[in-house]
């Protein structure tokens, strides 16, 4: 296939520099490479600035935890403890249980 290159005489703007060009591509927006790769470099520290100020909303939630360091410093139950909590379960339950059972009786 042949491709007929597009002659323009239209010039553009350099987002960067302000600089008039002519463009080889019909999306072209900057005069050289090095261009583009100071303005998107710029762009990007922009954008780094940004977040990296205090979200208020986003921070809330490191204050709660903050204020809690507890939930973070959980010590793992020993085997007695589990044995007490399952046993304690299940009487809780089985007197729930008998309970309905005999209020569904009357």
């Amino acid at each position: 296939m042949n491709y007929i290159k597009r002659i323009t005489t239209e010039q553009k703007k350099d987002l960067l520099s302000g600089e008039l060009f002519t463009p080889e591509r019909k999306n072209q927006k900057f005069a050289n490479r090095a261009n583009q790769i100071k303005y998107n470099n710029k762009k990007n520290a922009l954008s780094k600035k940004k977040k990296a100020e205090p979200r208020p909303l986003l921070d809330s939630g490191k204050k709660i935890n903050l204020d809690y360091p507890s939930l973070y410093n959980l010590k793992p139950y020993t085997k007695s403890e589990i044995g007490t909590y399952v046993f304690i379960g299940v009487l809780l339950g089985s007197i729930i249980i008998t309970t309905i059972f005999l209020l569904k009786k009357k």
